[in-house]
């Protein structure tokens, strides 16, 4: 007799067929324990990943963005038709591009994660939310945590099985909601009262600085700079502004203006289906709210020449409203700033994209002194310049994380390559002796996401400590020994402070832009970068004693330097750099 197949598309496993054979379609299926039962004697398969190497995530990648680019002929046809406006192209990418990309994203991994299980079972069968087609978030913010839930996931596969006619059975959503609370973070009262007091200054410092640069969500920028560059600037060049992330929030749906928005269809499959769900998807500050928060932005008064931000284009709804109405129809200058690691280095990292859509994109040193790409120091690795002193005996492991769920298509993201990456960390800490492994101390990702990552370390290796509280980077400065296996932000702060470090991660999973492999190739040749995590522990063991001592010989040091000279900027009068940088913009405009 034919085994029967039935598809679970999530982690809600109360709607599982237990008398079928499991098929997951992901391993976000089964990172509950409270699933880990169902799996107990009982037959099931995964879905075979689809993204298992770096040069698919790069293709996907790249197809993504193809897309994204070839829609906004006819989205920005229909925004202005239900908005009855006619702002240019420019306008809507700026305000929802950042949403579009990502959603393009996780829409064309669920499809064709769901497609490859059709081709490959014919017969099975699934639940589906039968009247679950509002999947619209309010905002940025909140779309990022709907990517990530069981509950929104469930909601946009079951469209896409209905789309692919994959045998179903309905269910309500009232009744999975019900199922599906879900767990609230907690909220950390100490940190809000600190966050509300350094806003109020900052607002303070917006509401006495006046100029033709318009700066807003700097992230590494703290609240002593922005006075400091103020004063240096005697308050006439830079003006701070302090926007809310989620903007106007929209109090109701409506089906009616969504239903307005009529795409024109007729490509490819994906399109198609694309092209139909996105009036049920949008955000609803672009839709619903939007008349307030353009008003809003329209009665912005200050002369501005040039707007810039590090992370405010992508989730900040107030900025981006802001932002569209100054750039739309005028002749003024945007800028992003990196903020973080990957840029310039990673093979696939569609937030690249978005900066580049930028007139000026300031990074830390890929690129030029002109032109699109320029230098210009970071703030935050030029605090972390050479602020190493050691203080304790202990080494310090600093882990990254992913969402459960697929949320954008950049190397080593994917849910599949993050299991891998834990097996890795494992692989290491098993070839290290037990009196090394006393000595480790172990940080987490602020962000768990569901995999449990600190309970795996502890019930495994009982003698390390878990760290959760404090920064990364203070840590750094004082421990015996920095061990980072990703390619991130972590390992720039690391060489900038200056901590003996050793580098690993799976060089297939995080594949590197030839420009900057000659760089990556400095690091391995000096000892620093590992591909294999039994390497990067034998180099453990043999500087354990007294890595210092290894890493201050000149060819360490010169691999250091030279890396971060290339993708880690940094200068002691990085203040100076940027007023005569943005100096420098304000004349051109005047010109």
């Amino acid at each position: 007799m034919d085994k029967e197949y039935y598809l679970a598309t999530t982690g809600i496993s109360d709607v599982w067929d237990l008398n079928k054979v499991l098929l997951m379609l992901g391993p976000w299926c089964m990172t509950n324990p409270k699933n880990w039962e169902y799996f107990k004697g009982r037959e099931f398969l995964t879905v075979d990943p689809l993204w298992n190497s770096a040069e698919k995530v790069k293709e996907a990648n790249n197809y993504c963005y193809q897309i994204y680019c070839e829609a906004w002929p006819e989205i920005t046809r229909v925004m202005n038709l239900i908005h009855s406006v006619n702002y240019p192209e420019k306008y809507w990418k700026v305000l929802i591009g950042p949403w579009l990309l990502h959603f393009i994203g996780v829409l064309y991994d669920r499809y064709m994660r769901v497609k490859n299980v059709r081709t490959a079972y014919p017969d099975i069968y699934t639940h589906v939310i039968e009247d679950g087609y509002d999947l619209s978030p309010e905002n940025m913010q909140d779309f990022y945590g709907k990517i990530i839930s069981d509950l929104y996931n469930f909601q946009l596969i079951s469209y896409i099985c209905k789309h692919l006619c994959i045998n179903r059975i309905g269910v309500k959503l009232d009744d999975i909601k019900k199922l599906n609370n879900g767990a609230k973070r907690k909220n950390n009262r100490k940190n809000k009262v600190l966050k509300y007091i350094a806003n109020m200054l900052k607002k303070i410092l917006s509401t006495i600085t006046v100029g033709p640069v318009v700066l807003s969500d700097m992230y590494h920028l703290k609240l002593k700079d922005y006075l400091a560059l103020s004063i240096k600037t005697k308050f006439r060049l830079i003006k701070y502004m302090i926007y809310d992330n989620e903007g106007i929030a929209s109090i109701y749906y409506s089906k009616e203006k969504r239903k307005a928005m009529a795409f024109q269809k007729d490509i490819s499959e994906f399109e198609n289906m694309l092209f139909d769900i996105l009036p049920w998807s949008m955000p609803k500050v672009y839709i619903e709210g939007f008349k307030s928060n353009q008003y809003k932005a329209l009665n912005k008064n200050e002369q501005i020449e040039v707007i810039g931000s590090a992370t405010g284009w992508e989730a900040n709804e107030e900025y981006k409203f802001y932002a569209a109405n100054i750039l739309a129809n005028k002749k003024k200058i945007s800028l992003e700033f990196q903020h973080g690691g990957g840029y310039g280095t990673s093979e696939s990292l569609p937030v690249e994209n978005i900066a580049n859509e930028k007139d000026i994109f300031y990074v830390w040193g890929w690129g030029q002194n002109a032109g699109k790409k320029r230098n210009l120091p970071s703030p935050h690795l030029s605090r972390l310049k050479n602020k190493y002193c050691r203080r304790y005996n202990k080494v310090l492991f600093v882990s990254t994380t992913q969402p459960r769920y697929h949320y954008r298509f950049s190397n080593g993201s994917m849910p599949e390559a993050h299991i891998e990456y834990l097996d890795h960390q494992k692989m290491f800490l098993n070839a290290v002796p037990d009196y090394i492994r006393r000595d480790i101390v172990y940080r987490p990702h602020m962000i768990d996401f569901g995999w449990g990552e600190g309970n795996r370390i502890t019930i495994t290796f009982p003698e390390i400590k878990i760290i959760k509280k404090g920064k990364a980077v203070d840590l750094m400065k004082k421990v015996k020994l920095a061990i980072i296996d990703h390619p991130l932000t972590s390992f720039l702060e690391a060489l900038a402070i200056n901590v003996p470090t050793i580098l690993f991660w799976d060089h297939d999973l995080y594949i590197m832009r030839p420009e900057a492999e000659k760089y990556f190739e400095l690091l391995r040749k000096s000892g620093i970068l590992y591909k294999y995590p039994l390497e990067a522990a034998i180099k453990m063991l043999e500087v354990y004693k007294n890595p210092q001592e290894w890493w201050e010989t000149p060819e360490v040091q010169a691999a250091r330097n030279i890396f971060l000279e290339h993708y880690g900027y940094s200068r002691k009068d990085w203040m100076d750099c940027w007023i005569k940088e943005l100096s420098s913009l304000v004349s051109k405009t005047h010109v």
